[in-house]
């Protein structure tokens, strides 16, 4: 297996930001922030936090909008909460002096999915899978 690295990367979230304004355009369109929404109560009470509902509904409104200076501090937000509910972990990734630190087992990076690719890239779909099958379970 391999090590965890730590690595200090030489960029911030504004910064990020625009990379994915460039890469993915002024907005994600394949996202129903009003359906996420409706699952805000589902979302919190599988985690007992009830933060974890808002931020959710949040990111999605964010990326809607094309706020991904705001969506990627939420999922910061969302990556401490899990991590420390996983035996007080530390978060995959943080801001540290301004620039951001990021933790991972995983060498296999790549570049940021164009926007054509973006509805179906899930390297890690795990969580993503058992909420679609939520989200179709409550529509019907």
């Amino acid at each position: 297996m391999p090590s965890v690295r730590d690595v200090a990367v030489r960029t911030d979230i504004p910064s990020l930001s625009r990379v994915v304004t460039r890469q993915w355009g002024s907005s994600v369109r394949t996202i129903e922030a009003d359906a996420t929404a409706a699952l805000d109560v589902e979302l919190r009470d599988s985690t007992g936090d009830a933060d974890t509902g808002r931020r959710w509904v949040q990111l999605a409104r964010a990326l809607v909008s094309g706020e991904f200076a705001r969506a990627l501090g939420l999922l910061m937000d969302q990556n401490r909460f899990v991590m420390k509910a996983r035996a007080g972990a530390a978060p995959w990734v943080d801001v540290s002096n301004g620039r951001l630190r990021v933790r991972f087992r995983d060498d296999n990076t790549g570049e940021l999915p164009t926007r054509a690719a973006l509805p179906e890239f899930w390297r890690h779909s795990y969580f993503v899978d058992s909420l679609r099958a939520i989200a179709i379970a409550l529509r019907s």
